[in-house]
């Protein structure tokens, strides 16, 4: 098993009040599975997120990716259930891709060994890293696993008027 994990030690905690969270689960996936994490224009958004899979994998995070389709719709949600607040980000799997963009992150594991190996999906020099993503712009996260897989993403973040 693959864990793709974000750190749970973030600077978002003063703004645990505003966590919005995208998860999506799929079987049997042998082929690149693509989400695309389309940004408002109106507030800033730090973004984590983390990658299970039940075998080895690669994980990419593209900037500025050209799409042609969006593709389906993942449901997003406050983790604050009492707020009405809505988010800026639109996130969707399986887009049409025309254009990759830049890629800003790429991460590789293995997959192998009882109870699953772990990864930071914020790999970084300290434990509290996190994007924080351009305005108005198309980020791809790709999982390519290296043989069919079960996968499951989960995406949290918090948005800054700016």
């Amino acid at each position: 098993m693959l864990i793709h994990r974000y750190s749970d030690s973030l600077s978002r905690e003063p703004h645990r009040d505003a966590i919005v969270q995208a998860t999506d689960y799929a079987t049997a996936v042998a082929t690149p599975r693509d989400y695309l994490f389309r940004t408002g224009s109106t507030k800033d958004i730090h973004l984590v997120f983390g990658v299970v899979a039940s075998g080895a994998a690669k994980i990419e995070l593209y900037e500025g990716a050209t799409i042609s389709g969006v593709g389906t719709p993942v449901p997003t949600f406050r983790m604050n259930r009492q707020t009405v607040k809505s988010t800026e980000a639109l996130i969707f799997h399986t887009p049409t891709i025309g254009a990759d963009g830049s890629r800003i992150q790429q991460l590789y594991n293995a997959g192998t060994g009882a109870g699953g190996n772990q990864s930071g999906g914020q790999v970084a020099a300290h434990d509290d890293a996190e994007w924080l993503l351009k305005r108005s712009t198309d980020y791809i996260i790709r999982i390519i696993p290296s043989a069919s897989s079960t996968i499951s993403i989960t995406m949290e973040w918090y948005e800054v008027d700016i």
